[in-house]
């Protein structure tokens, strides 16, 4: 085998072995699913999460408008110690955070985070089709495109209250009107039943 030869498979071995090294950000968790959001929106958008196999590197999420200008950027420094989630710079009416656990985890693994982007700042028309961006060193997270639409109902909604019998200390639950889903303040749903306290 020539000289030329062995060379060449010695760089084909060691660009592939660098491949696997440093490829991270595999089958992330990214939640919620959804691109739509609602326009005047704020709070939490994305959550993601997911696990390194070698050394931590600086975790970055990118909010970029439509013509690609960066609109906020956090990024969060991969530090020497065992938390590699240092703290980022701020950004007024933007928030996002790190976390990085190394405990519980499988085997091969170096270690997990999770992560999250929220908006304070209303997100107005002009936060349409958007795009939030997550990173791990050079290895791309996650990609989403925002769409943002108004909230409208075909009909006027009212919430219910069965049974409405108005007596104090009766347990009642409360639902929307044509078939819409009552929300909680926080964003969930289920169990909408109190007590009527007063007629």
């Amino acid at each position: 085998m020539s000289y030329q030869t062995i060379m060449f498979l010695m760089l084909v071995i060691f660009g592939s072995l660098c491949a696997t090294a440093f490829s991270t950000c595999s089958n992330p968790t990214v939640t919620p699913s959804r691109i739509t959001w609602a326009l005047d929106y704020t709070g939490l958008l994305y959550s993601g999460y997911f696990c390194v196999t070698v050394q931590a590197n600086d975790l970055t999420w990118s909010f970029e408008d439509s013509s690609v200008a960066n609109i906020a950027v956090f990024t969060f420094p991969s530090g020497l110690g065992t938390n590699p989630c240092q703290p980022s710079t701020p950004v007024p009416g933007y928030n996002a955070t790190c976390q990085y656990n190394t405990a519980g985890i499988p085997a091969g693994i170096l270690g997990c985070y999770t992560t999250t982007f929220s908006v304070g700042n209303k997100l107005t028309s002009s936060f349409n089709q958007s795009t939030l961006k997550l990173a791990h060193g050079v290895s791309s997270c996650f990609a989403q495109n925002i769409s943002l639409q108004a909230c409208s109902s075909p009909t006027p909604n009212t919430v219910l209250v069965n049974p409405s019998s108005g007596v104090y200390h009766t347990q009642a639950n409360f639902q929307c009107s044509h078939g819409s889903t009552l929300f909680n303040m926080d964003g969930t749903t289920g169990n909408t039943a109190t007590k009527c306290l007063a007629t």
